[in-house]
């Protein structure tokens, strides 16, 4: 337990911290234990200048403590009931509680390498933007990191990428201004699925300032490839993986394959996820981002 929530305990209330620059939003329904590792690769950021809210979308007690075990005191728990499909409207919840004028995504199977923070506040500051993401580095059943994937291969780092590769953008990439993320028009729960497309589509519309940058800054475990595997894979696999990055046994910078073997892992890509979403998955994306959202109504993967 940490220093402040024992004087708190005492009946002794500290000063409100000055604010911090980032505030950290963890969406999390279910899954405790993968929680311990991604709250570890938060904390372990060299860039420490940020709070933590772990917004728990219709989670339970046992979710709520493992968020509260760290006794870290930037940490902090923010429940809510169960919303409409993923939660969406629970995180602009969260986001109202938040007090840093930047705002980063870590979904609780994912993992931040230590300078992840450090890198993407260092580009958005270098080239007065108010949007950027990095490359991810996928972990697939295998529990191996895979260090290509081939959106993201295929496009220059800086500022202006491309529209299409909002499309494979997940929040734990994000970092971006609450200037943006209010004139685009927060979260909500328009859409049961991809509703964080559409948020990044809005973020064009609005005149946000986009930059990728280049280098890979997450361990990505997604859903659709842990699906059919026994329970409490992913899980070792993540605590495994978190360690290593945490200890600077894996260093993602240094991760590579041949040409040839990016190739047949390219080909892999479009396998695996598109046989695990389905074309009306990629349809629905792919049309969204095409036409952007405004004008664009629920696509058929919703209802």
């Amino acid at each position: 337990m940490g220093h402040e929530a024992i004087l708190a305990g005492m009946g002794i209330v500290l000063p409100m911290r000055a604010a911090p620059r980032v505030s950290v939003i963890v969406p999390v329904h279910e899954g405790a234990g993968l929680l311990r590792a991604s709250l570890r690769s938060i904390l372990g950021q060299t860039h420490e200048d940020f709070e933590v809210i772990v917004s728990g979308d219709g989670a339970g007690e046992e979710v709520r403590r493992e968020a509260l075990a760290t006794g870290d005191p930037r940490v902090r728990w923010a429940g809510f009931p169960k919303a409409r499909g993923l939660g969406y409207s629970n995180r602009a919840r969260a986001i109202e509680r938040a007090r840093g004028s930047l705002v980063a995504y870590l979904a609780p199977d994912d993992l931040w390498a230590p300078r992840h923070l450090e890198r993407l506040i260092g580009m958005l500051d270098r080239e007065g933007l108010d949007f950027v993401f990095s490359r991810p580095v996928l972990v697939w059943a295998s529990g191996v990191p895979r260090p290509h994937y081939a959106p993201f291969d295929w496009t220059k780092g800086g500022p202006g990428p491309p529209r299409f590769l909002l499309a494979c953008l997940s929040p734990t990439q994000v970092l971006h201004s609450t200037e943006i993320l209010d004139r685009a028009g927060g979260w909500n729960d328009r859409f049961r699925r991809h509703g964080d497309v559409d948020l990044w589509l809005r973020c064009r519309e609005a005149g946000a300032r986009f930059g990728f940058l280049r280098e890979p800054t997450v361990l990505r475990f997604p859903s659709y490839v842990f699906a059919a595997e026994p329970a409490g894979s992913a899980a070792a696999h993540h605590e495994r993986l978190g360690q290593d990055l945490i200890s600077g046994r894996l260093v993602l910078d240094e991760l590579g394959w041949s040409f040839p073997r990016r190739l047949r892992g390219w080909a892999e890509d479009v396998v695996v996820v598109g046989r695990s979403r389905g074309p009306r998955w990629a349809g629905t994306l792919l049309a969204r981002t095409l036409r952007g959202s405004a004008t664009l109504p629920p696509g058929p993967t919703e209802s």
